[in-house]
């Protein structure tokens, strides 16, 4: 990971300390965190934050965003060995369905197959 990587997820553990729970930039903060945890391989990390954005989409019934933080879930849970992955991505292209974004859905289900040899649908 470069400096400009390490600065960016320094930026995004800052921004998570300080936003409310209630913010709508919380999920987003959440997602980019657990993507940049997932980057360092740290999957732990990419899975609790993952949870954390889900939980507040849920408690505020905001469908937007959860597709990719399913995606976040399954992969990290793929890599920890949790067999609860597939639900997570299969959750992750049913929002893309719901939401009708068929575009992310298909990079989705390219990078399932392509980075971890994971086939849904």
């Amino acid at each position: 990971m470069n400096i400009i990587d390490l600065v960016s997820l320094e930026m995004m553990e800052f921004l998570i300390d300080i936003v409310d729970q209630t913010s709508k930039l919380y999920p987003k903060i959440c997602h980019n965190l657990s993507s940049a945890y997932s980057l360092l391989d740290d999957y732990e990390n990419s899975l609790k934050y993952a949870d954390l954005g889900i939980e507040y989409c849920k408690n505020k019934r905001s469908f937007n965003g959860l597709n990719l933080l399913y995606y976040n879930k399954g992969v990290a849970e793929y890599t920890l060995g949790h067999k609860s992955y597939i639900e997570s991505l299969d959750k992750s292209i049913s929002f893309c369905n719901i939401l009708e974004q068929d575009e992310l859905k298909n990079v989705i289900l390219h990078k399932c197959k392509r980075f971890y040899n994971i086939n849904i649908m």
